[in-house]
């Protein structure tokens, strides 16, 4: 007899491993971002960041959009930047 109940938690350890969400809550992306969540609200006001609300009060993101605004952040200095 096979034990349904092992293969059952292999597959299903296995498809969490695998699986992405589509869509981030604002409490958790501001908290990716170390900043609050009026700060990301800002972020959105100003055209910096896109955000998706299925609901008049739900604001999600999506995980490109916060790699993207993250990677559109980044400052580049060099050694004589940071001695100014």
């Amino acid at each position: 007899m096979i034990n349904n109940n092992r293969s059952k938690t292999a597959l299903d350890s296995k498809n969490k491993a695998s699986f992405r969400r589509l869509l981030i809550p604002l409490i958790e992306a501001a908290e990716m971002l170390s900043v609050s969540r009026q700060t990301v609200m800002n972020y959105v006001q100003r055209g910096q960041l896109q955000c998706v609300r299925p609901a008049p009060r739900s604001v999600f993101f999506r995980p490109a959009d916060l790699e993207t605004f993250v990677e559109d952040h980044i400052e580049h200095r060099t050694p004589l930047d940071l001695a100014a």
